[in-house]
This record gives structure tokens, C-alpha cells and sequence, in this order.
């Protein structure tokens, strides 16, 4: 048992492959999160690529509960990385950016990388690159707000909050082309209906 898990109680295992959205409604109420072995394991491949295996403990037991708490600010505390890829895709993509120079760091403490990792991962050919990665890997995993919902009838159909709801849920992928089609189409109702809530209130005063 890790010192993280021995000193936190009761710990929920989550997957590598789950996104963020689906890590924490699997840990919802089972315990602190914590991410599986096979996660851990590619959060110190990323050290060890980039040159950074000195910033962790040489205790086995400290270095998993360094990388524990490295994975929960980096990733699933963290609301800048999307919440609908599977955690191994976009660990496996910010290594390679990482190693191949593509990100800009100020040092290799735990500080340094998720503020390169935040930097890198809202670009939008980031996002598109995420996107694209997961759709090849999980065809069946696609967005169904945008393929199955966008149409004009079903979004006349959405009370105000599911409307504004909506808008939120898809922000997260603006830069693609089908998410910045949605968001246009969900805002020109939501401009549409607050035109004609103003319209009668000006015909009631």
C-alpha cells in the first residue's frame, strides 16, 4: 500500500484508459482517486524521457505517492485538460511533445511540467490532435452531443437550460470544426430566444 493510500483511507483505482469526466464519476463517493499501475507507470516513463528521474523519491513507496498526487493536479484535478479523452492518450502525446521539443518548460519539478502540460494542452491543434487520436482509437466513443444532436429540430427542443448546458459541454472543443459548428448553431438559438423574451417584455411595458 502506498503512503498516499495509507495515509487518505479507502483509495478507488482508476483506469488509464478513462477520461476525466468518466475518472471522477467512478470515484464519486468510493474513496480518493488514485490512478492505476499502468498510469503510473507512464508518468515515469515522461521523468525518465525528459531527463527528470532526480525530482522523484528513491523510496518505492514515496515515488508512488508522488506520482499519485503528480497525476491528480496534472490531470484529474486539472479543468484545462479536456474531459473526454482517455488519460493515456494525452499522457503518451505530452511526452513525445515533450521530448521532442515541441513544449517550452522551466524545469523538471512537478510545477514546471503542468504548467508546460496547461500551456500545451489548450492549443487548439492540440485539441484537434487529441481529438483525432481518440476517435481513431475509440471510433464509438464520439461526442454523441454533436453527431446525434445537431440538428436543428432537437435543438429547438432543449429547455433554456439544457441550451446553455450544451454550449458548456462543447466549449472544451472549440477549434474543431464540427464543435465550432454546434457552438454557432447553440448560440444563434440562445441570441434567438433571449431576443424574443426581450421582444415581450418590451410589448408588456
Amino acid at each position: 500500500m502506498s503512503t498516499l493510500r495509507s495515509l487518505q483511507g479507502t483509495s478507488v483505482e482508476v483506469p488509464a484508459a478513462y477520461s476525466r469526466e468518466k475518472a471522477i464519476m467512478f470515484a464519486k463517493g468510493k474513496g480518493t482517486p488514485v490512478p492505476e499501475t499502468k498510469a503510473t507507470d507512464m508518468l515515469y516513463i515522461l521523468f525518465m524521457k525528459i531527463g527528470a528521474i532526480k525530482e522523484l523519491p528513491s523510496n518505492e513507496r514515496m515515488k508512488e505517492s508522488y506520482l499519485n498526487d503528480f497525476w491528480l493536479d496534472l490531470y484529474y484535478n486539472n479543468h484545462l485538460c479536456p474531459g473526454d479523452i482517455p488519460f493515456h492518450i494525452v499522457i503518451k502525446s505530452f511526452t513525445t511533445s515533450m521530448v521532442q521539443g515541441v513544449i517550452d518548460r522551466k524545469g523538471n519539478n512537478q510545477a514546471a511540467i503542468c504548467q508546460a502540460f496547461n500551456r500545451w494542452v489548450v492549443r487548439s491543434d492540440v485539441r484537434n490532435r487529441l481529438y483525432q487520436l481518440r476517435d481513431e482509437m475509440y471510433p464509438e466513443g464520439k461526442p454523441k452531443q454533436i453527431t446525434e444532436q445537431a440538428t436543428q429540430e432537437s435543438i429547438t427542443d432543449y429547455s433554456d437550460e439544457e441550451l446553455l448546458e450544451k454550449i458548456e459541454q462543447i466549449k472544451p472543443m472549440a477549434g474543431i470544426k464540427m464543435a465550432d459548428e454546434m457552438i454557432k448553431r447553440l448560440e444563434k438559438e440562445n441570441k434567438r430566444r433571449i431576443n424574443k423574451l426581450e421582444g415581450k417584455d418590451s410589448e408588456s411595458n
